[in-house]
């Protein structure tokens, strides 16, 4: 029943409701510790000074010896135990032949060798010297303990032995036995109570059924083996069946547990241990200095399906290694687990809670983004993280805990590679697009998602020479919802991929369709940043283009610079895919995200959309003005074709138009239209809103040189 000199590690569960924490002094446990040692130490000095073992009679030398040396080995030669989301804790079979000498004595005799087995073990495993006076003396206390409940009820003399056993000792004995188990406990438990600021009678019942398990029989075992080397020491190895049937159930016990509790790929704690240890540490330090992260790994799917299961599992293995050398080398309290699939997570107790998280996070996603060697593969891994912290709301429980976690996961999936802390006001977004998720998938199945298209016109000439490709959901009870409504709900979940190839789909029908009528137009379509990190979308799109017969050259990819950034690698490899095919490259909102002008260069983009924030204001020497000019410039320079969004007064097209901009969209010509009506506006001539019947009609605007669109 070694404490193995991890007391002070043990982390028992407290009573829900009952604050715990730092509550004793800093001091309070080593002067226990000590003060525990020493004590125990004198007392058993005392009674080896004041009565030798060969001063006293009882049981015959040989008898005593072999007890002894069992005692020994069954001490050093302990089963840990797994218990729950602790820490292994030693099982030791010298418990039976402690007890039998506890009821054969002499005292002094049993105190001598449990103290050697006992220091021993320590040297071994080279426990700090706290821990060894601790180990010493709580054992020493327990045995006298023992005795004295032995001596009171058989009337045998405290400090003397028993020449032999017999039934009459046997109630005395097994009351010894628990009466040295309990208080051993509890003065371990003492320790623990210390270590946490929990309750030390809360640390001792919460052990009450594991010792009944496990040391009861170990106890119940004592005055057998006090009776069978009273009979013949050579009957006492038939002893050590059923003591090493114990010590076995003990081992499939603990393994077993382990399994249950652990993930067999990794290593790593699996869900269930992670929310025992969440459910302690919120029990512990709710109030105070918790943080939750959560981390979900960037299209783990995908390296499943296109590399094998092997590379997939062997990515795993190193993305838990990176992840618990994280954790170590912080000396703050970190652990890690693995959720599920390619889902980690992290626990961890820190002052700052908030920063802490962060900080870790960041170290992670850089961890993370180093290029992982897989036997000839080498692959780099992008990660999302959600946190919550008890850093101005105390974590209540581990549902709510780990809702405000994924919810904070699910905000750090709309930017790649980030890490976002939970707020409450996320909870209520969270609620409404959680609502949205199951009728987005039945709105794929049931065609709800439909195309509209907003006009793209030549801002010289006025003709539609391209279209903007919008996805809108008819949504059988909330009516005509906008992207910004749902866009975000298939990221999390996966549906992305599907909705994007439905848009494109219908775009390039639509194309299709127009280009047999004689007109030569393009369509131009979004693609998230969710799917700039999918190397089969170059395939996916080359397949819808072969299928509509629409060429690559009349199809146009919009991007944000944001979504650039977040995967530079990936995004790069993507879209060279896609421009080597012919399709057009876009920069959307350009102006308002962190791109660079080498970026634009590596990438070989096509075309720059200035983004509705920098139109609306054009008055001469206005900021609007001054940056719609320098975008301008900057896209003519590079060869680049300039589309200006959110045109919605003719003032501002005519500026438009003198600043050079060659294309112009937004409601002054039309709002995103369905198909019938973007059949009607197609191939005809706008100019300022009105249609024209004729290009004679247009006043047309001197020649410029600029890149042929």
């Amino acid at each position: 029943m070694s404490a193995g000199g991890g007391a002070p590690r043990r982390r028992p569960r407290s009573r829900r409701g009952e604050r715990t924490g730092p509550l004793h002094p800093a001091w309070a446990l080593p002067l226990y510790a000590y003060g525990v040692g020493v004590l125990g130490v004198v007392a058993a000095a005392v009674v080896v000074v004041v009565s030798p073992p060969w001063s006293e009679g009882g049981a015959p030398v040989l008898q005593l010896g072999v007890l002894a040396a069992f005692l020994v080995v069954g001490e050093l030669t302990s089963v840990p135990v797994m218990r729950g989301d602790r820490a292994a804790e030693p099982v030791t079979t010298s418990t039976t032949f402690a007890v039998a000498l506890l009821a054969l004595g002499p005292l002094s005799l049993l105190l001598l060798v449990h103290t050697l087995a006992v220091a021993l073990d320590d040297l071994r495993a080279r426990r700090r010297p706290i821990q060894v006076v601790f180990n010493a003396g709580q054992y020493a206390v327990s045995i006298l303990a023992g005795r004295a409940v032995f001596s009171l009820i058989s009337g045998v003399g405290f400090l003397g032995g028993v020449p032999a056993f017999d039934a009459g000792l046997l109630l005395a004995t097994l009351a010894a036995g628990l009466t040295f188990a309990i208080v051993n406990d509890a003065l371990v438990s003492a320790v623990a109570g210390l270590a946490t600021g929990q309750p030390i009678t809360a640390m001792l019942f919460d052990d009450l059924l594991f010792k009944l398990e496990t040391y009861g029989v170990l106890v119940a075992l004592g005055p057998v083996a006090a009776l069978v080397v009273g009979t013949s020491v050579l009957m006492l190895p038939l002893l050590l069946l059923p003591v090493l049937a114990v010590r076995r159930t003990a081992q499939v016990a603990a393994l077993r547990e382990h399994q249950s509790l652990h993930d067999p790929l990794t290593g790593l704690a699996n869900r269930t241990l992670f929310r025992r240890r969440l459910e302690r540490a919120i029990d512990s330090h709710g109030a105070r200095g918790l943080a939750v992260l959560m981390i979900d790994l960037d299209h783990f799917k995908d390296v499943n399906d296109t590399l094998g299961h092997d590379v997939g599992d062997d990515l795993l293995r190193e993305i838990a290694r990176r992840l618990e050398a994280a954790a170590a080398q912080r000396e703050e309290q970190v652990e890690v687990a693995r959720l599920g699939g390619d889902e980690f997570a992290l626990l961890a107790v820190a002052d700052h809670p908030r920063l802490f998280a962060l900080d870790l996070a960041s170290e992670i996603l850089g961890d993370l983004a180093r290029p992982i060697e897989s036997g000839p593969t080498r692959l780099s891994i992008q990660a999302s993280v959600g946190i919550t912290t008890s850093e101005g709301t105390p974590l209540l429980d581990v549902r709510t805990t780990l809702r405000q976690a994924d919810i904070a996961l699910y905000e750090a999936k709309h930017e790649r590679a980030r890490a976002v802390v939970f707020h409450p006001a996320a909870l209520t977004e969270s609620v409404d697009r959680l609502r949205l998720l199951p009728d987005l998938r039945e709105a794929l199945d049931d065609d709800q998602i439909r195309t509209a298209f907003q006009p793209q016109v030549d801002a010289v000439t006025g003709r539609v020479v391209a279209v903007e490709a919008l996805a809108r959901w008819e949504h059988p009870a909330q009516g005509s919802l906008l992207p910004e409504t749902f866009i975000g709900v298939a990221e999390s979940c996966g549906l992305i991929s599907a909705l994007t190839v439905s848009v494109l789909r219908r775009s390039l029908e639509a194309v299709a369709a127009w280009r047999c009528a004689g007109h030569d137009v393009g369509v131009a379509v979004n693609l998230s940043a969710r799917l700039l990190s999918d190397l089969a979308l170059p395939e996916r799109i080359a397949r819808l283009l072969a299928e509509t017969g629409v060429p690559a050259e009349a199809l146009t990819v919009e991007v944000t610079e944001n979504s650039l950034m977040s995967d530079v690698r990936a995004a790069r490899t993507i879209l060279r895919g896609l421009r080597d095919m012919g399709v057009r490259l876009s920069i959307d909102d350009f102006g308002t995200g962190y791109s660079s002008l080498l970026l634009l260069q590596q990438l070989d983009v096509d075309e720059l959309k200035i983004d509705k924030s920098f139109v609306e204001d054009l008055t001469p020497g206005s900021h609007g003005e001054y940056l719609a000019r320098s975008i301008i410039e900057l896209g003519h320079n590079l060869g680049l074709c300039v589309v200006a969004e959110g045109v919605e007064s003719a003032a501002t097209a005519a500026r438009l138009r003198e600043l050079g901009c060659d294309r112009l969209q937004g409601f002054l010509y039309a709002p995103p239209v369905d198909r019938g009506e973007a059949d009607q506006l197609v191939g005809t001539l706008l100019r300022d809103g009105q249609r024209a019947a004729t290009v004679d009609e247009l006043i047309p605007a001197e020649p410029r040189p600029r890149v042929a669109v």
